[in-house]
């Protein structure tokens, strides 16, 4: 039984160390990852009946509500895939990835300070490999003087395929192979942020969706603010609602399904159109049972949300996603950058660990 360990895993994988760095994955991935979908199981009415949809403004006054929270919580993640192989002695494709990974939190009655953790990773694909096999690899990692976590990647394991069939193919394809390392670290990252909203146990603003962020106790309120639009879930209608938004207004609330959780989300412009239709929209989401047993279905919360959104959008006219972005997010995203080392030095110190 061969045992993976850092001197012989880029063997035993028949992994060719590329000399370049490859070109941006979104280049070389023979499709499009997220198309733009309509949602289904969407309930319109839950807040406004459809027919009568309309946008809601919101008053400055209402972002001092005392339920808003005053922690925000975020992940960074940089990452790049330094070997690979097409097919290995086992028939599989393999895919090996190093960055690094940081989650963390900032309050705003305590702007100066923060919770930044960062760790270096390496990801490796590991089909047909038990986890007894992985153990002197992982070991390898954590005693090296630039300590590595080990995520690992198993197609069995992964949601994403529906049927033994897809997962068969997948894991001899090697563009498939590499696109689902890739999301498994991103999913590593996520559970770390779960976790520390969890930790820290306090009403929490949470950079992505509120499925990623659920709290142990629906007793604590999580708002996940959403800034990439990647699905649909307004007919053509209540979409006119959308993009008429004015600052600091709303859409109603609607209720939807995210994997097992319910949720109620809505859309809010926090930013001018300047930018045309769907500058400055971000959509929101919060537990339904925390919002219906908690907080009474209060749609109040739901302007104070926006109100508070709206002052706390990010004024550095320089960043990139500034227009839906909270500043607090991009002061810890900014501090756990300041942290990362160039990718470049930890690609090479990841293969230095490999040799």
């Amino acid at each position: 039984m061969i045992v993976l360990n850092c001197n012989n895993l880029l063997s035993s994988l028949n992994a060719t160390v590329y000399q370049v760095p490859p070109l941006p994955e979104d280049m070389t991935s023979f499709g499009d990852d997220a198309p733009q979908q309509v949602a289904t199981k969407v309930n319109l009415d839950y807040e406004i009946s459809v027919e009568n949809w309309k946008s809601i403004p919101t008053l400055p006054s209402q972002a001092n509500d005392p339920r808003l929270p005053r922690t925000f919580v975020d992940g960074a993640l940089n990452s790049v895939e330094i070997a690979g192989s097409v097919q290995d002695s086992m028939g599989y494709a393999r895919s090996i990835r190093a960055g690094q990974l940081g989650v963390g939190a900032i309050n705003l009655d305590t702007p100066d300070s923060s919770t930044i953790l960062c760790s270096y990773l390496m990801a490796v694909t590991t089909m047909g490999y038990t986890a007894s096999q992985l153990t002197p690899l992982k070991n390898d990692l954590q005693n090296h003087p630039r300590e590595f976590s080990l995520i690992t990647w198993e197609a069995t394991s992964d949601a994403y395929f529906k049927t033994l069939e897809d997962q068969e193919i997948a894991v001899r394809d090697f563009v498939t192979v590499r696109g689902r390392l890739r999301r498994r670290v991103t999913d590593v990252m996520l559970e770390h942020e779960r976790d520390l909203v969890r930790h820290i146990s306090l009403p929490i603003y949470a950079d992505g969706r509120y499925v990623n962020h659920s709290p142990l106790d629906n007793k604590q309120l999580v708002i996940g603010v959403i800034k990439s639009m990647r699905r649909r879930y307004l007919d053509l209608p209540r979409l006119q609602v959308l993009y008429n938004l004015k600052p600091g207004e709303r859409t109603p609330a609607f209720e939807m399904q995210s994997h097992k959780l319910k949720v109620i989300s809505f859309y809010a412009r926090i930013s001018s159109t300047v930018g045309g239709a769907t500058n400055g929209i971000v959509r929101v989401e919060v537990g339904k049972n925390h919002f219906e047993s908690y907080q009474h279905q209060d749609w109040t919360l739901l302007n104070a949300i926006t109100a508070h959104m709206t002052q706390l959008r990010t004024k550095d006219s320089t960043y990139t996603r500034a227009a839906v972005t909270l500043e607090p997010i991009q002061v810890i995203e900014q501090r756990m950058q300041r942290l990362f080392h160039p990718i470049e030095r930890v690609s090479m110190s990841a293969l230095n660990a490999l040799r």
